[in-house]
């Protein structure tokens, strides 16, 4: 049965969720956080978690991997985890790799992330998930995870 979702950050402003929910999407994905070091949350973060819950609708989160989140992922992921708090995320919590730094250092590092942040979301018992376009899929991730 196929389900259709929606991703949101900052870039989408503000978001009238009961339209969203009313247009036949069952769940969002909603950007938590900035890479490491400034560990911010997204501006919308607050809204959209509360926008979605109030409209029934299922969530997940990303976040963005680049730079800064190569030299401290373990810090990264325990920074997303105190702002998750005890939240419920039916979706999850998603890697976004669509950086070009990220690309660039190859599918043996993107695989290396991948285990560290995967241990500590699965640790923390959400389900983890790769988000990233068809090109970064086919050719940097699909036979190094």
């Amino acid at each position: 049965m196929e389900k259709q979702g929606i991703d949101v950050s900052h870039y989408q402003k503000s978001i009238d969720w009961r339209k969203v929910s009313g247009s036949g999407r069952k769940f969002a994905i909603l950007k938590a956080m900035y890479e490491a070091q400034s560990h911010r949350i997204d501006e919308t973060f607050e809204a959209n978690y509360k926008g979605t819950g109030q409209t029934g609708m299922s969530r997940g989160v990303y976040i963005f991997i680049a730079s800064s989140s190569i030299k401290d992922p373990e810090g990264d992921a325990r920074s997303l985890l105190r702002i998750l708090g005890d939240r419920p995320l039916e979706y999850g919590i998603w890697l976004d790799y669509e950086s070009a730094v990220l690309r660039s250092l190859g599918k043996q590092k993107i695989a290396e992330l991948t285990t560290i942040y995967e241990k500590a979301f699965r640790s923390a018992g959400y389900y983890v998930g790769i988000y990233c376009n068809k090109d970064w899929y086919d050719n940097v991730i699909s036979d190094s995870l």
